[in-house]
């Protein structure tokens, strides 16, 4: 079981030979299975005589476009949209998705290894960022909705999905998701199918990166079942600052059909260590000239021992199971019932702003659900009605945080800040209906969603004296101040769209829906536990979540070698996370709350153009606004009107494609516009543009084929701020952390 205790932290002998053995277990597969390749693309079982919503990703989407098949504004990413813009490092889906219009992915290094611990880890669509730890899906199941921790991002190599899809505005009610005011993320597994396949790569960049990859595909064992298993090891360099990020990942999968029924079973582990990165302060940010690679201390520096990068590090181990059953009734009629478990066991320390203090965070929880889904016809309906349920363990919020005091030779405990135990866990239950009727040229979707959220319970113990024990320890040898009863909220979310096709080439699309946000679960670090009784279960009742009411219109425009789809939207945003002070009497202190009111407008475009058998263009470009609308009450400035936090209004993708006797040169440019450090515009942040480049050839040969390619990232060098680190109201310092310099990385990978 992995040690808990701050020793570990610094002492990393056991984890470097963990890793260094699993770095050979897979150089031992490389070599039994002799070369690399890409997978042949998953092509999963759907109803034929239905037009069924949810379903995987099409096979024939292979690189980014608008879904066709629903009146909501989703889109996916095929096989080949993700290898140009998935991230290098190989996991996190949230760079899957960073192609797509009005949405902003930042990732804190050029390979998409860092894991950034709670709050915002660098995702926002439409100008809302997705708070609370990762936020998507995996098969339509919510492995960790609300969590600070590494979670399902690095939980996947991004070989393994066959793609992703991402809604924005309305959110169809059959998407699971449990937070969807930032759109509803979900990637696609690749489950084993078709003939025997091995795949392997092996990747090297700059910072000393190294990537290896396999996967076996056993082909059909017996008449239906399929099996496959993959690992891979990644490591590198931070790219500013001393320190390393280093991660193992292993998946084994296996389909079976049985007649009508189909059975699916997956498990897959992940194994991180990381060193973080360092923020920056505004006037740090200011200058980047001087402090665009500072990074924490290479050695112990006297009056900042907390900015020793060994004090400034994280571990966590992930492992989740899933099972998935679809039974065709009929022709017309399919059940499917999906199921997981993930565990997570981990911890961070991270330098606190006080000299000398360095903050031990353990977050070891775990999470289970289940998808319960029936689709069938009737009266030339399609009809798509289930549940979900999500049960969840914090963090967070946080109930396990310790302040240790740094030295020249260790960290030596002070005190439990934080030492609650969940005396009930944070729960979910959603039931939906959707219906989708064609009348000629109109096609009609209807549903609603009805959401029920069940806050944890907490109960906060006495923290004096236990400052040398570990958690259970000191929960063992305290006693309870004070505890909070979590409250029960419900909304209906309905959605309502419509496509009409005015001739084969040009559809009108409008959408119009509720979508539903996180409460405000930081109040309890912030200030709950610490109060007395009535008043923690007071601030407790508070809770509630965002509810943003959001249309969209949009226009496809489909050709023989060419698409655009414009899109304008509109979302009315009410109860959105604030710090704000207490409207409880005797109660002062500020604390977050679901209280902000504001909107987002815009328009977007994505497009794609093939004008020639060797050529293709393809671009997203977006206008949006977010703002509050309505001063806080008690909060002194102004904030009516102002653009969010680390919103730009204007951001732009342009990419081009050429193809000739197996070699394909990709260029892209990215553009962000300014953006501002906070609601009242402090600091203005300038806009960049960034180009990548990748050149990739493909050898077919009797027994498979090769892909060898070289990938340059920021190929201008630009210095720029990548993601900024704030509340959307200001609550509390704001950190910087700035993009990544010119990244070069290779990669060959060969299947057969």
């Amino acid at each position: 079981m992995k040690s808990n205790h701050p020793s570990r932290h610094i002492s990393v002998k056991a984890k470097h030979l963990r890793h260094k053995a699993g770095s050979l277990l897979l150089t031992q597969a490389i070599a039994c299975l002799f070369s690399t390749a890409w997978a042949a693309e998953n092509q999963d079982s759907v109803l034929k005589t239905i037009d069924v919503q949810g379903n995987p990703i099409s096979p024939y989407a292979t690189w980014q476009e608008p879904d066709k098949s629903t009146t909501s504004t989703t889109y996916q990413v095929g096989r080949d949209g993700m290898e140009t813009f998935g991230a290098a490092g190989g996991a996190n889906s949230y760079s899957l998705v960073s192609g797509l219009p009005s949405v902003k992915v930042q990732l804190l290094d050029p390979y998409g290894m860092a894991n950034k611990i709670g709050g915002n880890k660098g995702l926002r669509v439409r100008g809302i960022a997705a708070w609370h730890g990762g936020n998507g899906t995996v098969d339509g199941l919510n492995l960790s909705g609300v969590n600070p921790g590494a979670g399902y991002l690095t939980l996947f190599d991004i070989e393994n999905f066959s793609g992703a899809s991402l809604a924005q505005g309305a959110v169809p009610p059959d998407k699971s998701n449990l937070f969807t005011v930032a759109g509803a993320l979900d990637s696609q597994l690749w489950w084993p199918s078709g003939d025997a396949e091995r795949i392997l790569s092996a990747s090297t960049g700059s910072f000393n990166f190294q990537r290896l990859f396999a996967r076996v595909s056993s082909g059909a064992i017996g008449d239906s079942t399929h099996l496959a298993l993959s690992a891979s090891d990644t490591s590198s360099d931070l790219w500013r600052g001393p320190g390393t990020s280093k991660r193992g990942n292993y998946e084994a999968a296996i389909t079976s059909q049985l007649g009508d029924l189909d059975l699916r079973f997956l498990v897959a582990k992940s194994d991180i260590d990381q060193h973080n990165y360092r923020g920056l302060s505004a006037a740090q940010a200011g200058d980047l000239n001087q402090y665009q690679k500072l990074g924490f201390d290479s050695t112990p520096t006297a009056g900042s021992y907390q900015n020793y990068y060994q004090y400034n590090r994280q571990s966590f181990i992930n492992t989740a199971y899933i099972g998935e059953a679809r039974y065709r009734l009929s022709q017309q009629s399919r059940v499917t019932v999906k199921a997981y478990y993930m565990d997570e066991d981990g911890w961070s320390l991270d330098a606190t702003t006080t000299a000398n203090q360095v903050r031990y965070w353990l977050m070891k929880h775990n999470s289970y659900g289940f998808n319960a889904d029936l689709e069938t016809v009737i009266a030339n309906t399609a009809i798509k009605t289930g549940l979900n349920v999500a049960s969840m363990e914090p963090p967070g919020p946080p109930n396990a945080q310790k302040t240790y005091t740094a030295s020249a030779t260790g960290l030596t405990p002070l005190n439990w800040t934080t030492l609650s135990k969940v005396t009930d866990r944070h729960q979910f239950q959603n039931i939906y209906a959707m219906g989708t009727q064609e009348h000629g040229d109109l096609k009609i979707q209807a549903g609603a969603r009805y959401a029920r959220e069940i806050m944890p319970s907490m109960a906060e113990y006495n923290k004096t004296g236990m400052g040398a024990l570990s958690y259970d320890a000191a929960i063992n040898a305290s006693t309870v101040l004070v505890s909070v009863k979590g409250p029960t909220v419900s909304e209906w979310l309905p959605f309502f769209g419509l496509t009409y096709a005015l001739n084969p080439n040009a559809e009108l699309r409008a959408n119009i829906g509720r979508t539903y946000g996180a409460p405000s679960f930081d109040m309890w670090s912030q200030n709950a536990k610490s109060q007395t009784q009535a008043i923690a279960q007071a601030l407790w009742n508070t809770l509630k979540p965002e509810l943003d009411d959001a249309v969209d219109l949009g226009l496809r425009l489909t050709y023989a070698n060419s698409y655009v789809e414009p899109v304008i939207y509109y979302a009315k945003i009410q109860n959105k996370s604030v710090t704000a002070p207490s409207p409880i009497t005797g109660f002062a202190t500020a604390f977050a709350q679901n209280v902000g009111n504001g909107y987002t407008q815009g328009a977007q475009v994505s497009w794609g153009w093939t004008p020639a058998a060797a050529w293709t263009l393809f671009g997203t470009a977006s206008i949006n606004k977010a703002v509050f609308d309505q001063n806080i009450t008690g909060v002194s400035q102004s904030i009516i009107g102002q653009q969010f936090p680390d919103t730009p209004k204007v951001m732009a993708n342009l990419g081009t494609s050429w193809s000739q006797n197996g070699y394909t040169v990709t260029p892209t440019i990215q553009y962000m516009g300014e953006r501002y450090d906070n609601v009242t515009h402090d600091n203005r942040i300038a806009g960049f543009f960034t180009v990548n480049l990748d050149l990739n050839y493909r050898q077919k040969t009797n027994w498979g084929k090769a892909d060898y390619s070289v990938t340059v990232l920021n190929l201008l060098d630009r210095r720029y701020i990548n993601l900024i680190d704030a509340s959307d109201l200001n609550s509390g310092a704001t950190t910087f952390y700035p993009g990544a310099p010119r990244t070069l990385m290779a990669k060959m990978s060969v299947s057969f």
